[in-house]
């Protein structure tokens, strides 16, 4: 049997290598940059973008009634990641095997998926273990600490990844090879991480069927309100997925990136990582979830729209600007914070699971925005996220606090 040690300790060590791994398969930078160089197909990098938030969502219904029935979680955990991670390697064995650049692209989607499927089965027992084991006027500074040293090992890596691309020694493909093999790295050590966490003892529950949790759903609608109202509200915010793999393909097209920028790009998106987990940790603990949740909207809101701006703006303003957006659009990659906290603090905890895999399953539908918009003028699709990310900051007014939850409970 593996030592256990403080939760306090591994499981942000836990989110802390996994969030200093995703420097090295960045989603909104990398990964589209990888699958334009090798398969050239803009339908590929749309669906490299879609699976990940699917992935995420999908399995997570099915995971809710399992958990109520396994008595160790953290092993749970770490089998499922130990496989969905460990198959990452083979991205960076496509390369080193001289494959033809499609099919190592096809090859690392298919990887991709994967790992974005195992995200999604290992959410919600993260998440019970989680809110089991962590005291809840503990949970933002724990979430917030995980991922400010997860931003200060992607900050490390980010320079890293920006040496290796910039270094004669590492021709494409073979800087790809070395990048995904660190990251696979990064991404069994998190596994291992979790592998040392501890359960709090609890009775195992005969799982619901998933018919049955769903014939329930409009009736825990009805019963929890601060959930109903949140719902909508984290299904726009998701809208936000519709431009990350388009962001850095249309800046490249404007023509004004100097050869070094996407590295420092890659960096800037981290040191707004750090930024944001302390922000968003400080406005869970000191203010308020509902404020925390509307300073990611607002950020969410504000980065297509700079976008937009950035072919109008004067030619010294568009590279600093630039920069700029990328540092708010990883201080918000940490935006879920707010929305857990938020279900954590106003839900029963047998609803927990099912109420976080409920929430996510809603939102999968908009991963699919950017294949449905990936032909499309980007100015449209950088317009719809501004939208619906607008509309949904509007629905935060009719949010209930966690306090005025508490006091409604108090009236006689």
């Amino acid at each position: 049997m593996a030592p256990r040690f403080s939760n306090a300790v591994t499981l942000p060590a836990y989110g802390a290598f996994y969030f200093s791994a995703l420097a090295f398969f960045d989603s909104t930078i990398l990964v589209p940059l990888y699958l334009h160089q090798t398969t050239d197909s803009p339908l590929l990098i749309a669906i490299a973008s879609a699976v990940r938030p699917l992935g995420f969502a999908l399995p997570q219904l099915f995971m809710a009634g399992y958990v109520a029935r396994h008595p160790d979680l953290p092993r749970l955990i770490f089998r499922i990641l130990i496989i969905t991670r460990g198959c990452m390697i083979l991205t960076a064995a496509s390369i080193l095997l001289a494959l033809p650049y499609r099919t190592a692209g096809i090859i690392f989607l298919v990887c991709f998926t994967i790992f974005s499927f195992g995200e999604g089965l290992v959410q919600v027992p993260w998440m019970v273990l989680f809110g089991r084991t962590i005291d809840k006027e503990k949970r933002g500074h724990v979430l917030g600490t995980m991922q400010s040293f997860g931003g200060i090992g992607g900050f490390l890596g980010s320079i890293t990844v920006r040496l290796i691309l910039l270094s004669p020694l590492w021709p494409f493909p073979w800087n790809y090879a070395l990048l995904f093999t660190l990251g696979t790295a990064l991404l069994l050590l998190s596994a291992g991480a979790v592998r040392f966490a501890h359960d709090r003892p609890h009775s195992p529950q005969e799982p619901q069927a998933v018919s049955s949790l769903l014939r329930q759903l409009p009736e825990d609608l009805r019963t929890h309100r601060p959930f109903a109202r949140l719902l909508p509200i984290q299904i726009l915010m998701s809208s936000n997925v519709l431009g990350f793999p388009f962001y850095i393909l249309y800046i490249k097209s404007l023509g004004f990136l100097p050869p070094d920028a996407v590295g420092l790009l890659i960096v800037m998106q981290v040191i707004g990582q750090i930024a944001g987990g302390q922000l968003l940790g400080y406005c869970s603990d000191h203010w308020s979830n509902r404020r925390t949740i509307q300073v990611t909207l607002t950020t969410n809101l504000l980065i297509p729209l700079v976008f937009l701006y950035l072919v109008h703006a004067p030619d010294s303003w568009q590279y600093p600007l630039t920069c700029l957006v990328f540092v708010a659009l990883g201080s918000v990659l940490g935006g879920w914070l707010g929305f857990v906290n938020y279900l954590m603090d106003t839900t029963p905890a047998d609803k927990r699971a099912f109420f976080i895999s409920i929430s996510n399953l809603f939102s999968a539908p908009m991963a699919l925005l950017p294949i449905l918009f990936g032909t499309s003028s980007p100015h449209l699709a950088f317009g719809v996220v501004a939208s619906l990310e607008g509309l949904a900051l509007l629905l935060t007014q009719f949010l209930p606090t966690a306090q005025e939850i508490a006091n409604a409970k108090k009236l006689p």
